[in-house]
């Protein structure tokens, strides 16, 4: 995060969002009673995406590269306990309704505000 808020403070401008992943209310009760999730709350969260099958598979690899949390990884399961359903924290950002894409306001010739009738379907509350 640091290296995120240093950059753009020097005026980086490719720099225009920091996502953060994140287990919503339901996810977290999804996990295994090994460990205990802490998720973030509809409120907290500013972007929910369902993702396809490539994504996921994606996720499930890349828990393989987290060596310190391998033991942890594969106690909480955490890999198969997630759907398609992915939800992020903007980064010093707030979006009601949630975006339902990261990319949302993105691009020059958008705003960065959610697209009128932008209500997250995705995510559940």
């Amino acid at each position: 995060m640091h290296a995120f808020v240093d950059l753009r403070d020097r005026g980086a401008p490719s720099l225009k969002r920091l996502a953060l992943f994140a287990l919503d209310a339901d996810q977290t009760k999804a996990g295994p009673a090994v460990h205990r999730f802490s998720g973030s709350t509809d409120e907290e969260i500013d972007c929910g995406m369902t993702v396809g099958e490539a994504d996921m598979e994606a996720f499930r690899r890349v828990g393989n590269g987290y060596v310190t949390y391998r033991e942890t990884v594969e106690k909480t399961d955490v890999r198969t306990s997630l759907d398609r359903t992915v939800a992020f924290e903007c980064f010093q950002g707030k979006y009601a309704p949630p975006l339902d894409d990261l990319c949302t306001g993105l691009r020059e010739d958008q705003s960065d505000a959610p697209p009128a009738g932008g209500a997250n379907h995705n995510v559940r509350h």
